[in-house]
């Protein structure tokens, strides 16, 4: 088209951007028999394939179906192209004859050719004109025609997902990241879309029905294990998704470190319980794991934020927290990888605890651990401002702010 157009005389370029506004108006207004009449001049006159479609489509709307047959016919004429059988299908369809429709439409499935850009076509101008079924039919032909080489996996699953046939867009889905890995994000996106519509949790429920058949069928396939996972994450069923990511963990005898990650995910969402399970299962493979400090770190982490997030605990809970940070930092030594646990420890002492003294204490030595990080220095100073603050020491405390702020300059620490 852009060829075309270059080679037009600028009179005629002017009076086809006219013509073309005049007929988008008129079609926008339901007068289509005044933009039939411009788009038909617009298409003879430019060859293009939008001009074409809106005269067919006017032609169309005004039930003149002869005429748009013969349109069709004579393009058919001239070019080779299967995929004008579709709109031919459509006119006669619409016309009322449903049989002479489906004759055209398997003769257009009959001449599909062994071409992704005419397959894919093809596919769309058939959901075009609402007949997914055909559409699923063309992209079917057309993975055997191209002899696997292109699946069309996602566009069936997402075809079966318009069609709510979610057995088949399941099967679409899991067969095309058995295929290639890789494609797992992909899956996921179009699996969250179907899911995003889950009233009565139907889907749901077939996912992981679907899945955990499979896990059995097929033990030694991780993918269904790790969609599974990723689908009870997605769900905040974060108990499910621990017991099959420590059952994955013993099966191919890891290191805990998918443990560890579900872990932070569960802490990050405030499911403590499961953080807890998941921190301690990676604990109990002993010291020389490389993930032991870190899931001892979270542990006392997420022990703290389930005691303090709430504000549902006892003295009982306060007494065994605070043992269970003073063990720890024991183990590991006071230094700097311990510093955000002693802090922790410290706001503990000072807000809940309620012994202010043994929180400023432990503040002060932290700020005095060689190799602190910077930003944990300045923590440390707010934390220590803020204890000050609690007991009435405003001078100290406004002192204290003011070197923190020096210290990063951000503005990140202290807000």
């Amino acid at each position: 088209m852009i060829m075309l157009i270059g080679l037009l005389p600028i009179s005629s370029l002017a009076q086809t951007n006219t013509d073309e506004q005049l007929a988008a108006q008129y079609f926008k207004n339901g007068e289509f028999d005044k933009a039939e009449v411009l788009y038909e001049k617009l298409y003879k006159r430019t060859n293009d394939e939008f001009f074409y479609n809106y005269y067919i489509d006017c032609l169309l709307k005004l039930k003149n179906f002869s005429e748009a047959e013969k349109v069709v016919d004579k393009r058919l004429r001239k070019e080779a192209d299967p995929v004008l059988l579709v709109q031919l299908g459509h006119i006669h369809l619409t016309a009322g004859d449903e049989k002479k429709a489906q004759l055209v439409w398997t003769e257009a499935l009959k001449q599909l050719p062994a071409i992704q850009r005419q397959i894919e076509r093809m596919a769309i101008a058939f959901m075009e004109i609402k007949q997914s079924d055909l559409a699923v039919s063309t992209y079917e032909k057309g993975r055997k025609l191209l002899s696997g080489i292109i699946n069309y996996r996602f566009e069936l699953a997402r075809i079966h997902a318009s069609q709510n046939k979610i057995d088949l867009l399941y099967n679409e889905v899991l067969a095309a990241i058995e295929e290639d890995p890789n494609q797992v994000n992909e899956a996921r996106t179009v699996l969250l879309e179907v899911l995003a519509d889950d009233p009565d949790n139907r889907k749901s429920e077939l996912l992981k029905e679907t899945l955990i058949e499979r896990i059995q069928k097929s033990p030694d396939r991780l993918v269904y294990p790790e969609l599974l996972i990723w689908h009870f994450e997605q769900k905040k069923d974060f108990r499910a998704a621990l017991t099959q990511t420590k059952a994955l963990d013993r099966r191919n005898k890891e290191d805990g470190s998918r443990v560890y990650q579900l872990g932070i995910i569960c802490k990050s969402n405030r499911a403590y319980d499961a953080a807890i399970e998941a921190f301690e299962y990676v604990i109990k493979k002993g010291s020389d794991n490389y993930y032991h400090l870190p899931a001892k770190k979270e542990l006392v982490s997420a022990l703290y934020l389930k005691v303090t997030d709430g504000q549902n605990y006892t003295a009982e809970d306060l007494a065994s927290l605070e043992q269970t940070f003073l063990a720890t930092i024991d183990e590991f030594g006071r230094s700097a990888r311990t510093a955000s646990m002693m802090m922790n420890l410290a706001e503990l002492y000072t807000f809940y605890i309620h012994d202010t003294q043994k929180g400023i204490d432990l503040l002060i030595e932290v700020a005095e651990i060689p190799g602190i990080r910077l930003e944990e220095l300045a923590q440390s100073k707010v934390q220590l401002a803020d204890a000050l603050l609690f007991i009435g020491d405003v001078w100290e405390a406004t002192l204290l702010y003011s070197q923190a702020e020096k210290l990063i300059k951000t503005g990140d620490i202290g807000r």
